[in-house]
């Protein structure tokens, strides 16, 4: 009997972890939904420099200056301050000469790159020339921190 209630204990936990977690994901990704359309950017860019932050793992950011369109950080801060369970989402972080983006693969890119950004349609691109050279979304290379998760460095 003491192992069929213990059993019952562990499985119940079990579940409600399951269903804390599950919950969770769920307001994340509707918060970045949510702030994705609400970006409302729609520009070109040009790659000024790719620079490597993590060796190993080969990301870092990609400094760019905007062609066409405009960038405000503005926006993302106005709408940082409205999420639930983030704590500093942020897809372009301003430069002095206009943004840099956090991205993996990053020795991939060069000067003269260009960039597009949609938000609109959750779409982020970079060419060389005419060509494709990646293609993602935006909320993809959206990063911040999940507000529950207090251990992780920021």
């Amino acid at each position: 009997m003491k192992r069929w209630t213990v059993f019952v204990i562990v499985a119940l936990f079990v579940v409600a972890l399951a269903r804390i977690v599950i919950t969770t994901q769920n307001a994340v990704d509707a918060d970045v939904t949510s702030y994705i359309k609400n970006l409302n950017y729609k520009l070109s860019a040009r790659v000024d420099s790719a620079v490597v932050t993590n060796e190993s793992k080969g990301v870092g950011f990609l400094f760019c200056s905007v062609s066409s369109g405009s960038f405000d950080p503005s926006v993302e801060n106005f709408l940082g301050n409205h999420l639930k369970e983030h704590q500093r989402l942020r897809f372009m972080f301003p430069t002095p000469n206009g943004f840099k983006v956090f991205l993996g693969g990053i020795k991939k890119f060069a000067p003269s790159d260009s960039v597009i950004v949609d938000s609109d349609i959750n779409r982020f691109a970079i060419f060389r020339g005419s060509e494709p050279i990646w293609e993602s979304r935006v909320s993809n290379t959206t990063v911040g921190k999940v507000s529950f998760a207090f251990w992780l460095p920021d």
